[in-house]
């Protein structure tokens, strides 16, 4: 069996991606129950039909090829003296994942270290914000929300100064990272319809401006018309009659 289509072989330093993708896979082929559920219910198992019991034993089994055949070679080691997928997936949390006070302050350092990139979606950055975390949710140091919604704002540009402000004045009882999300994305699209209706605008004068300046062009290569009454066409008249005679 081989690996899995689009999704990456977990290495040394992709576990973060790998687990997200991997649990998906195991997901569509109906076997993470079987990684979440370390045990299982003997009772039940009985009363199936054989059809189901077979159905049943495959997805387990599938729990385990599917995590085995998607990791490197140096870590297949790891599991390879088990079957099951539940303890398989325990050993790789345990390695990748491990709950001591480095792996925390590593994870502390992550999180305060995330900024926002020039250009980047804000819920975009705001995922990774929550992202980080609930890593330290996952290892036992649940972040006050302060600290959250601090780091929500701390390296916002500067278009969104004046909102960041008034979000600093608020209470600490709206100062959670739900409604400071919700603020700041309310913030994104007004500034984006702002842009694009100064765009609008931009363009529009630019056009007019445009036909403007191919109108005035257009006058300065516009023949005269000659008016019979005036002198210079009498005078041109005559010297015309008299080049004639």
């Amino acid at each position: 069996m081989d690996a899995i289509q689009g999704v990456t072989l977990l290495t040394a330093s992709n576990w973060e991606v790998w687990k997200v993708e991997i649990k998906v896979s195991l997901m569509h082929y109906g076997a993470w129950e079987f990684i979440e559920k370390e045990e299982s219910n003997p009772e039940v198992e009985a009363k199936l039909s054989w059809r189901d019991r077979c159905d049943l034993k495959l997805r387990k089994d599938r729990a385990f090829t599917l995590v085995y055949q998607n990791i490197s070679n140096e870590f297949k080691p790891l599991i390879s003296g088990t079957t099951d997928g539940a303890e398989a997936w325990k050993i790789l949390q345990e390695h990748f994942e491990p709950n001591t006070r480095a792996r925390k302050i590593q994870l502390l350092d992550e999180f305060f270290g995330t900024r926002y990139v020039p250009g980047e979606n804000l819920g975009l950055f705001i995922c990774r914000v929550k992202r980080s975390a609930e890593r330290l949710r996952e290892v036992g140091h649940d972040l006050p929300p302060l600290y959250q919604g601090y780091q929500m704002i701390r390296s916002l540009p500067d278009d969104f100064r004046t909102t960041v402000q008034a979000i600093y004045r608020w209470s600490d009882k709206d100062f959670v990272p739900d409604k400071i999300e919700a603020e700041l994305l309310l913030e994104e699209n007004r500034l984006g319809v702002v842009k694009k209706d100064l765009e609008d605008v931009s363009t529009f004068a630019f056009s007019d401006e445009v036909k403007h300046k191919i109108k005035k062009q257009k006058s300065k290569f516009q023949p005269k018309s000659l008016d019979v009454n005036s002198n210079s066409y009498v005078k041109s008249s005559k010297q015309v009659v008299k080049i004639l005679m």
